[in-house]
Formats: structure tokens, C-alpha cells, sequence
């Protein structure tokens, strides 16, 4: 064999043996990541003995991974953030909230990561009955609101808070679904903020708009931001299910089938001064009146 020969037979093995690791490479992840057939299999067979459903495709998808956040001061320690909304109204005692109030309206802010806003202008809004007309897929509509919710928050001068400046997170508000009030000719907005794609609080916030002016809005929207991510180990899907299987043992009603599992962060204030921001999730059934919600660090259900 002449050199040539020999050269090219070594680049064929190298190439061959490279394709080979990272072939290894690609199915060790899937392994990290995804549970394999017979697990999955096996898992459905023991998790529905005895009346307990579970929807096909749950126990299929990729498995979620989840830190705890962890901001370095609460809303009470953050002049800069209170001071981007207007001018101090009342500060009241640490586990109370503080308000602020601006040109348009009052803000208050609470110490679990939710907030209030209302307008002085006295517009007529919607009542809680109102028939509205789902209008989320017009794009025009769409945009006009998520800019208006986007100033409203002050995001852009949020994230360059002091208070906010060493977060590396990626902060966004993810808009569900807009809803048009003929009556009123008013947008309710629901929409959640975002940490990494992942939804701050189960319920998210209602934002009650006339085209791009906001005047009510509640819900949970943390103005500080997690400057520290920390590792924790939490609960997988098979897990979550078994702890609900386990969880209705002996308790009515049985012949349940759970239907989804919805993963969110939870806002939580801690004696010394930081905020944490804790993943959960949220186990439902096909009956609306039964769910789960499960702190994934503490793997206790709540």
C-alpha cells in the first residue's frame, strides 16, 4: 500500500470513528432527556392499575430540567424600580405592599410578586360577564398591544434597573389570548411574564386596554428580576404521576384521567430580603373541578 493509499485509509477511520462518537453522543443525550420505550410502557402499565388514567404522549416528551431563581432583593429594597412608576405613595411594613402613583393612575406593588394597576380616569370597564369576541389571531391588533403592554411595564428601562442589571435572564411577556368587548370597545389582554420561556405564575395578568392605553391591569409580573440561578434537582413526569396516583389512593372520585401537566415559577419572598422564584407545576385532569399543584423542589403538593 502506497502512502497516498495509507493516508486515505486513516481519514476514512477517523471519519468513520468521529461519526461513531457523535452518533454515541446523540443517543446518550436522548437517553438524559428523553424516557426510553420500555419505560415509557412499563410506566403507563403500574401507573394505570387500578382506575387511574394518563394521556397518551405526556410520559413521550422531552423531560424538563428546572433551578431555582433567585433575586437579590425584594420589592421593598428597590427605589430605583418604585421610582420608574411615578412618585411613592404609602410604604408600609415589611409583608405589606408598597403603592406608587404616576400621572395616569396607582400601582401596587405586593411582596409575592403580583401587582394592581388602576387608572383615575374613570373609563367604564368590562363587566366579568361581558360576551367577547376572541380577536388573538389579528396581527395588527396583536402588536399594537403587546408594544402598549411592553411600555406600560416599562421593560426596557426595567431591565436596566441597578437592581435588575446583573440578570442574565431572558425576561419576556408572552401574550395568551386577547378578547374585544364590543360593548365597552375595550381588549382584555391575558398575558404572563416569561423567565427563559417559562411562565411566572400559574395565573399570569389581565390587562384591560382602549386600543394602546392600558388603564386596569392585575396579575403577577415580578419587577425584580433573578440575578442567580441554583441548582435543584426536581421531580420528573413519572414521578409527578405516580405522586398523584398515590395522592387519590382510597379517595373519591376514581376512574380520573390526567390530562396535562403545566410547569410554572412561583414568587416567593424569603426573611432576608431576597426573592425566589420556585418551579411547580400544575397536574390536570379532564375534569375541571380537580388539579394538582406540586413544588418541584420539595416534591410536596400543595
Amino acid at each position: 500500500m502506497n502512502v497516498r493509499s495509507l493516508k486515505s485509509a486513516i481519514a476514512a477511520f477517523l471519519l468513520l470513528a468521529n461519526l461513531c462518537f457523535i452518533l454515541l453522543i446523540s443517543l446518550n443525550l436522548r437517553n438524559k432527556y428523553y424516557y426510553d420505550s420500555e419505560t415509557i410502557q412499563n410506566a403507563y402499565s403500574a401507573i394505570e392499575q387500578g382506575g387511574f388514567g394518563v394521556a397518551r404522549g405526556i410520559l413521550e416528551r422531552k423531560q424538563r430540567s428546572f433551578s431555582v431563581y433567585k433575586g437579590d432583593c425584594d420589592i421593598l429594597s428597590c427605589n430605583d424600580i418604585i421610582a420608574l412608576y411615578g412618585t411613592l405613595a404609602a410604604h408600609y411594613n415589611i409583608g405589606d405592599d408598597v403603592s406608587v402613583v404616576c400621572e395616569a393612575g396607582e400601582y401596587t406593588f405586593f411582596r409575592d410578586g403580583s401587582f394592581e394597576y388602576i387608572t383615575n380616569s374613570g373609563v367604564k370597564l368590562p363587566e366579568s360577564t361581558a360576551q367577547t369576541v376572541d380577536v388573538t389571531a389579528q396581527r395588527k391588533v396583536y402588536k399594537m398591544l403587546k408594544a402598549a403592554i411592553e411600555e406600560f411595564l416599562k421593560m426596557e428601562e426595567l431591565e436596566k434597573c441597578a437592581s435588575n442589571k446583573k440578570s442574565n435572564v431572558d425576561v419576556d411577556i408572552y401574550i395568551e389570548k386577547i378578547s374585544y368587548d364590543p360593548e365597552t370597545k375595550a381588549y382584555i389582554v391575558n398575558a404572563c411574564q416569561t423567565f427563559d420561556g417559562d411562565s411566572v405564575s400559574q395565573n399570569g395578568v389581565e390587562f384591560v386596554a382602549y386600543d394602546d392605553i392600558i388603564v386596569r391591569a392585575s396579575g403577577t409580573f415580578s419587577f425584580v428580576y433573578p440575578t442567580e440561578k441554583i441548582f435543584a434537582d426536581s421531580l420528573d413526569t413519572i414521578n409527578i404521576i405516580l405522586c398523584e396516583k398515590n395522592y387519590f389512593e382510597g379517595r373519591e372520585p376514581q376512574e380520573l384521567v390526567l390530562s396535562e401537566i403545566v410547569y410554572f415559577y412561583s414568587v416567593y419572598d424569603s426573611a432576608d430580603g431576597s426573592r425566589y422564584f420556585i418551579p411547580m407545576c400544575c397536574v390536570l385532569y379532564d375534569r375541571a373541578d380537580i388539579f394538582g399543584i406540586y413544588n418541584l423542589v420539595s416534591g410536596k403538593r400543595e
